[in-house]
């Protein structure tokens, strides 16, 4: 049993909520009392105890203010042209991963003769590929796609690029030349490549000290 400090009156133990900083883990006032003094205390005050416990867009002071400004991005948004609406966002994706505007873009190709760096294929300024490096983040010039997609899956390697480009040589001798000798060159050719992955692969393992 326990008193209640304002009512006075000896209850059993589970009419008192749980309070870990009293005594005996229990609040000094019984639930009912507690519930009393609650409903008062918000006759009282009203709209500031619902300020005190409401979230922000639940208070009534907020209701008309409620996502406003959501709502006119939103209708400027919809008032606009789509093409509008793209040129922002690309002016601004390649102001936020390249630094460049759409202007220096287009400089960059007209520069490289409206071709990939690379095949040499027509390109424009709109759907070409900025190809940047990751390490240093800078531009190093305008791809197709196709082309950008190949240097990232060599991982940006121009050992490996350079041994991808000895294998489809050799292929291609035999593919023309399917004799005794082509197979031999690019057996050769192979070997080397095997011996200079295998010389990698002793650099890149920790010397055991």
């Amino acid at each position: 049993m326990k008193k209640c400090c304002q009512c006075k009156i000896d209850l059993p133990l589970d009419s008192f909520q749980k309070n870990r900083t009293a005594p005996d883990g229990l609040q000094y006032r019984c639930r009912a009392c507690t519930k009393k003094a609650s409903k008062t205390c918000r006759e009282k005050r009203g709209h500031l105890w619902l300020q005190k416990t409401n979230p922000w867009d639940k208070r009534p002071e907020n209701a008309g203010r409620k996502n406003a400004r959501t709502r006119a991005r939103q209708a400027k948004r919809k008032a606009e042209t789509p093409d509008k609406v793209r040129e922002e966002r690309r002016r601004w994706e390649l102001k936020a991963k390249y630094g460049l505007s759409p202007e220096l873009k287009q400089a960059l190709v007209e520069a490289q003769g409206n071709v990939c760096a690379i095949c040499y294929s027509p390109i424009d300024a709109v759907s070409c590929a900025t190809d940047h490096n990751h390490a240093q983040n800078y531009v190093r010039g305008m791809l197709c796609k196709p082309c950008n997609s190949a240097l990232g899956l060599f991982k940006d390697s121009p050992e490996v690029l350079r041994r991808a480009a000895e294998y489809l040589e050799a292929s291609k001798k035999i593919e023309q030349e399917p004799t005794t000798e082509t197979f031999i060159e690019a057996l050769d050719i192979l070997e080397k490549v095997n011996v200079r992955r295998q010389e990698s692969v002793t650099l890149s393992k920790p010397s055991s000290a």
